[in-house]
């Protein structure tokens, strides 16, 4: 049990915690009504005696005594009904706490929703894997003492194993590879899944780095649905490529099954509409035959070229192959492209076509 006093110095409304000395968090969830829904005003002082916890995690429960300036209001929300509907214990909170830096590191405004959703997931991960006490508070039992299995919580800033230029390879080979597993059964990787405005391809992010995402499908499976989430990622593997060579980057990549991705929010992006939002002067029709890798072409920016036969534009229908390139303005649109499948491009511009080749010239 810890009692202490200090200066508050952060005060979170939304997940009913605030932060003394900038160091010691305490919980306050489990005592809400006690406290007539009050936390304590930021940069004030207060006194705590009989926290639950150890270390700087404490969660206050009937016990405890909190006294100071109490004088900022709370209302009831989607966590504190997670507390009382799933009869979260100590344990659970102090655990949430471990991982409440993690989810602060994605972004620092994170949707309420999906910080619950996320907590939620991670809790009822905890639960199954793990058997503990129903015990509420530490004066019944040293619950906080008890031996359980936390999953560890990772952004992709805790996952980088190579920098991208240094010189400290000077002695490695012309190309190294290496592919390294996660540290425990139960580490997590969490972060928000979006695509690379550059090249196109998923990458999953954090507040201050982003790593690429190789999504290995066992079926035909759609990733609009993974495309600007945030997402669990249970399972997988950083890939990573050493280059001994001047001006050639180091490489680094998470694999991971499409089966092990928990996503958070359902309010992903669908680039490829079923039908376009507004009218078009223009339309093509075309079936893709094969696409390419992004390519750097003559402007120095990315392209990924799609080989395509066209069906069909405006005024007849035709049969013809041609290739289209999607500039570095559009070239997140490739990722959803499937090789056999038939699209209608529509466009305010005509598409300008020589020597077989068709090149954009107005946006999707």
């Amino acid at each position: 049990m810890n009692s202490f006093k200090g200066k508050v110095t952060k005060v979170d409304p939304t997940l009913f915690y605030f932060v003394v000395n900038d160091c010691l968090h305490v919980h306050m969830c489990m005592v809400m009504s006690k406290y007539q829904y009050k936390m304590p005003a930021l940069d004030s002082y207060i006194s705590i005696e009989n926290a639950n916890g150890k270390d700087v995690r404490n969660v206050l429960c009937e016990h405890s005594v909190l006294d100071g300036d109490l004088c900022t209001t709370v209302t009831e929300n989607a966590f504190s009904e997670l507390v009382h509907q799933e009869k979260l214990t100590v344990v659970d909170l102090y655990l949430i706490d471990k991982y409440i830096c993690s989810i602060e590191n994605i972004t620092s405004d994170m949707p309420l929703d999906i910080k619950i959703k996320l907590i939620s997931e991670i809790i009822s991960y905890t639960r199954k894997e793990s058997v503990f006490s129903t015990t509420f508070c530490e004066h019944e039992k040293l619950i906080c003492d008890i031996s359980i299995k936390p999953h560890v919580i990772k952004t992709v800033s805790n996952c980088r194993y190579v920098e991208y230029v240094s010189e400290k390879y000077s002695s490695f080979p012309k190309w190294s590879f290496g592919i390294h597993s996660k540290d425990t059964n139960n580490t997590f990787l969490i972060g928000y899944l979006t695509l690379d405005t550059r090249y196109g391809f998923l990458t999953l992010c954090d507040c201050n780095h982003k790593m690429p995402c190789l999504v290995l499908k066992g079926s035909e499976v759609d990733i609009d649905g993974l495309i600007d989430t945030f997402v669990i990622i249970k399972d997988f593997r950083i890939v990573t490529e050493i280059f001994n060579e001047e001006n050639v980057p180091c490489l680094e990549c998470i694999c991971v099954r499409f089966e092990d991705i928990v996503v958070l929010n359902s309010s992903a992006k669908h680039l490829v509409h079923c039908s376009p939002e507004k009218n078009f002067k223009y339309q093509t029709s075309f079936k893709l035959v094969r696409k390419s890798m992004v390519v750097f072409g003559r402007s120095k920016g990315s392209e990924c070229w799609l080989q395509i036969e066209v069906t069909q534009n405006n005024i007849n229908v035709i049969n013809e192959q041609a290739f289209l390139i999607l500039t570095q303005n559009y070239i997140t649109y490739a990722v959803t492209f499937k090789e056999g499948h038939s699209y209608t491009l529509f466009h305010n511009d005509d598409l300008c076509a020589r020597n077989q080749m068709l090149r954009r010239q107005i946006a999707l």
